[in-house]
This record gives C-alpha cells, sequence and structure tokens, in this order.
C-alpha cells in the first residue's frame, strides 16, 4: 500500500503557493476504498485506506504501514489516554477551515504580494480545496501539527511516536488525512529514489509490499532550527503520564539544511555540561535525539545546539 500526501501536485499558477488538496480536487477519481491510481499506474491513498482494515470503534486501529521516518501509521481509534487508559476514542485533527473568503495569506500569517493571491473562496474553489485553507490550532484535537501524539498501542506498550488517520464521526475524511504538512521524524535518505520503505520487522502484506508515505517537499529543510523538547515538563506522571509516569526521557528535534558537524548539549542552571547528546558531522534533514536524565536531579536545563554559525538554547523542566 502506497500512502501519499493530500497533495495533487497541481498548484494555483503553478507557483508553488496555493496547492490542491486531492481529496477536494480528484474526488471524483476515488474509489470506494478512497484510492485511485498515479498516472504512472501506482494504485495508492491521500486519506483513509478503508478496506485495508475492519474499522472498529471499540478497539484500537491496527498499524496500516509505517511512514519514511519509521513511526507507525495506525487507523482512526486508539486509546484515550496516551499512557493506555480510558478505553477507546476517535483521534481528532488539531487542523481546522480559516475563516477567510479571500486567499491573501498564509496559515502562519504571511501577507502575499497580490501576484501571489489564491482565487477567492467560491462554489469552484470552496473552502478547503486548497490545503493552505487549514490552520493548526494548539490542542484542538488530540494530535499535533504532524497528525502524531506520543501513546502506548498495542504493539508498542512502552509508547511511541504514531501517526493516526483522521476521519469525522460519520467516517469522512478530515484534513491532514494521514500525515501533517511535515514528517514527525527523521527521514532515512534511502528511502528516497526508490520509493520504497524496508521495515525490519514481521508485517502483513496488503495488495503486494507495503511502501510507507511518499515524499514531501519540505522533507529537506531550508533553515537550521531547534525545537522544544517534547513532552516538556517531562519525568512526572501529573504532566506526562504517557511515558508510564516518571519515565525520564524527552525527546528534542533540530533541522539543518545542509550536511553539518553539529553539537547539542546539555546544561545546568550553573552553565554546566551534563550532557552531550550529539557531537559530530550529521546529514541535513530533521533530526530527532533523546535526552535521558535519569542519573539528574530534578530542575531546570538548557539545551543547546551549534552548527555552522548557528547556536540557539531552548529550556527543558524536569521532574521525578
Amino acid at each position: 500500500m502506497a500512502i501519499y500526501n493530500p497533495l495533487d501536485a497541481i498548484s494555483h499558477n503553478n507557483q508553488n503557493i496555493w496547492h490542491q488538496n486531492a481529496i477536494i480536487a480528484e474526488a471524483a477519481g476515488f474509489d470506494q476504498c478512497l484510492g485511485h491510481p498515479a498516472p504512472g499506474g501506482r494504485y495508492h491513498h491521500h486519506q483513509n485506506p478503508r478496506c485495508l482494515y475492519a474499522t472498529d470503534s471499540t478497539k484500537h486501529s491496527p498499524i496500516l504501514g509505517y511512514a519514511f521516518d519509521g513511526f507507525p501509521i495506525y487507523g482512526p481509534y486508539a486509546y484515550a489516554n496516551a499512557n493506555g487508559s480510558g478505553g477507546i476514542k476517535r483521534m481528532r485533527s488539531s487542523y481546522r477551515l480559516r475563516n477567510i473568503t479571500q486567499r491573501q495569506s498564509l496559515p502562519n500569517g504571511t501577507m502575499l504580494n497580490p501576484n501571489q493571491y489564491g482565487p477567492e473562496v467560491s462554489p469552484t474553489y470552496p473552502l478547503g480545496f486548497y490545503v493552505e485553507d487549514f490552520e493548526h490550532a494548539q490542542n484542538l484535537g488530540d494530535l499535533d501539527e504532524f497528525n502524531v501524539r506520543f501513546a502506548v498501542t498495542p504493539e508498542y506498550p512502552q509508547g511511541t511516536y504514531a501517526y493516526y488517520v483522521t476521519i469525522d464521526p460519520n467516517g469522512n475524511s478530515v484534513y491532514p488525512y494521514i500525515i501533517g504538512p511535515q514528517y514527525y521524524g527523521v527521514v532515512a535518505q534511502d528511502n528516497f529514489g526508490n520509493g520504497r520503505v524496508t521495515i525490519n520487522e514481521p508485517v502483513k502484506t496488503y495488495r503486494g509490499p507495503t511502501t510507507g508515505v511518499a515524499d514531501f517537499a519540505e522533507a529537506v529543510p531550508h533553515e537550521f532550527a531547534l525545537q522544544q523538547n517534547f513532552p516538556n515538563p517531562f519525568g512526572s506522571a501529573a504532566t506526562s503520564p504517557a511515558f508510564g509516569g516518571g519515565n525520564p526521557t524527552t525527546m528534542i528535534r533540530f533541522s539543518l539544511p545542509q550536511r553539518e558537524t553539529a553539537t547539542l548539549k546539555v546544561f545546568n542552571t550553573f552553565g554546566q555540561e551534563v550532557k552531550t547528546l550529539v557531537n559530530g558531522e550529521m546529514e541535513a534533514g530533521v533530526h530527532l535525539v533523546r535526552f535521558d536524565a535519569a542519573t539528574l536531579p530534578s530542575g531546570v536545563y538548557f539545551y543547546q545546539i551549534k552548527a555552522a554559525s548557528f547556536t540557539q538554547t531552548r529550556r527543558a523542566l524536569f521532574i521525578r
């Protein structure tokens, strides 16, 4: 099974600004399984591959495949609480349609020049026709901007980051459908070119090899960046129940637009180095690093990345 992103490869005036939403623009071409063939013949899904599994709102959905960053993709139903408790619920997207009638700005607030405007909202180009018609709203649903959360699952009793198919109460597809505008984790570079992922563990095959998720244009970042660790605070049952309570680990994500020698170090409030998480040459891409504070006392820590002329520091709170 191949899973593609929501785009249909067409943008308004070929400017690569307003990208058509395949679920709307190609609605007439989907079969009863919500899939269709690409021009080259590959059958694929942009949205819920509903014929691949039995939808059951009383059970945790099965793994449908693995994305190019190695994280599993589940159907729409999961444990209500990330620690595996609370019964089963439908995973809700944290995206919503923007309140616009004219397409003159992007979801991040960027105002466009008149020659970059998209078509006005109309019956021909309804709201949702372009993926830029959607905006992320923090904590609106169960999933973050990548359509992912860290949670206990049947296959990962210690917890894992995972993507979920998003649908509404009636089973209709909900943006971003499977994966957000970007991958959450580090995309393995050997996945590019042949369009396949090799899974080194037992899997069930449906209609041919499990192929993962198609390449996103933003797979290689355009600039250096250091993201806030997740979860934060971490280590406390009260603030990170998904980790089983008291798990002393958190994840740190950073982006490199080019192959670069980088260091990622953790310091205490006295400026003393307590951990070196990265020290060496790294490939271009988005990298995810685990910070294990098991040997450290509770408190505030600062993690800092240095790469080329780029330096950035963020704050993390560890509570035992």
